[in-house]
């Protein structure tokens, strides 16, 4: 409930985890179909396709490294703004309490900071 303004962030970071998830079974099917390049005989045909395998793993590997950016970035979004609304709500909270109740050892600042 507290994390409800950040829901497209939260869209986001799944949607971008989902992808990145799925760029495995992609890595593993290119690694797969390479195999039977090295049983070419023909040079340029196997010049040809390892040059096509070759791209292919560096668009996968771009792909991985922006999707893995945008989740990891939309999830630090999200955990930032409800720690610092958790922390507002605390402060905000601890702060209407009578001043008698800091005197008590269990209400010192130390003790509020450590929990």
């Amino acid at each position: 409930a507290m994390n409800r303004p950040e829901w497209k962030h939260a869209l986001y970071g799944c949607i971008s985890a989902t992808l990145y998830g799925a760029v495995a079974p992609f890595y593993s099917y290119a690694s797969g179909s390479m195999v039977s390049v090295y049983f070419l005989t023909n040079h340029d045909d196997l010049k040809e396709k390892t040059r096509i395998y070759v791209l292919s793993f560096l668009g996968l590997a771009i792909f991985s490294f922006l999707v893995n950016i945008i989740q990891h970035y939309n999830f630090s979004y999200m955990g930032e703004h409800l720690t610092k609304r958790i922390r507002e709500k605390m402060l905000s909270k601890i702060l209407t309490f009578e001043v008698s109740w800091f005197d008590e050892d269990e209400n010192s600042s130390g003790a509020i900071c450590s929990r």
